[in-house]
């Protein structure tokens, strides 16, 4: 039976005729396909805002059938700070009711040293991606996660070696790209912020004021310093996410989790947010979505 991942992989179009289609259809469906994959995004966020169990709950999901919103794929995480957490992953799976192993299809590789990254990223990733694709018994990997890379790079580079760090990134960014266009798949790359400050005064005071309130609304481009696309209120501070303008230029779409406040109608639970600071083909409205932890992973809420 020839599937679609074989009419998207093919380069001479040849299997459109096996599935009684037109070159015009297929190239179509192509298209489509490269709408979902072939795409980085960025989720960054503060201690706390839960990008970890963001990233949990899409392991879990990238490995559930298409027919119940998953990938239909194995997934491969690439830590870079502290220790994969195994057994939240596969909390998430039990909570949703999966019956599955998460572990089974779930490739985990550290690399706590900028070096390990660039190594992993450059030589290790199309290695891990080509085995995937030819191991009969392993699902194909449509879903990798790089947690963080901002980490290693703000320890291992100084401030006179902004060119040699430039150069990793390059050289990771470029990587990806390569081996998305051999096998489908999307990128999740979380990263950490940094804070933004404004010199006047009466700003000042009135984010104090904001914070004492309890109130955390997501983009202000009227009051916020700067580019109002990259920054977020997030326990009453804006924040940015790291090496943002180095960045900013390698991500299809940017997203950021901000911290919140508790809400009456989910038991007491703490809502977060996750904004869509930007998405750069699409052209879609900044905005945001509220969302609480369960069992089960990230679930949404109305505020």
């Amino acid at each position: 039976c020839v599937t679609y991942w074989e009419v998207f992989q093919s380069t001479d179009w040849t299997l459109a005729a096996r599935l009684d289609c037109s070159v015009r259809k297929a190239r179509k469906l192509k298209s489509a396909l490269s709408e979902l994959f072939l795409r980085i995004y960025e989720l960054s966020g503060e201690a706390a805002a839960c990008k970890t169990q963001i990233v949990c709950s899409l392991l879990v999901r990238a490995q559930l059938p298409v027919s119940r919103g998953g990938l239909g794929g194995s997934a491969l995480i690439v830590y870079t700070e502290g220790s994969f957490p195994a057994e939240r992953t596969m909390q998430v799976a039990r909570g949703l009711g999966t019956g599955m192993d998460p572990m089974a299809n779930l490739l985990v590789k550290p690399a706590i040293t900028a070096e390990d990254l660039h190594a992993t990223m450059v030589t290790g990733l199309g290695q891990v991606l080509s085995s995937s694709f030819n191991n009969p018994a392993q699902l194909p990997v449509r879903l990798v996660i790089i947690d963080s890379l901002a980490a290693p790079l703000r320890t291992r580079y100084d401030r006179d070696e902004m060119g040699e760090r430039q150069t990793i990134i390059e050289d990771i960014f470029s990587a990806i790209r390569l081996q998305m266009r051999s096998h489908a798949f999307v990128c999740l790359i979380t990263n950490q912020v940094t804070d933004l400050f404004d010199p006047e005064p009466e700003y000042a005071a009135r984010l104090l004021e904001m914070a004492a309130d309890n109130v955390f609304p997501g983009v202000d481009p009227h009051n916020a310093p700067g580019d109002p696309r990259d920054k977020v209120l997030s326990s009453g501070r804006y924040m940015t996410p790291a090496l943002g303008a180095t960045l900013s230029k390698h991500y299809d779409t940017r997203l950021m989790a901000a911290k919140g406040r508790p809400v009456m109608n989910t038991g007491a639970l703490t809502t977060r947010s996750l904004h869509l600071l930007w998405d750069r083909e699409r052209d879609l409205t900044p905005g945001k979505v509220s969302f609480v932890v369960t069992e089960s992973g990230v679930v949404g809420v109305e505020e």
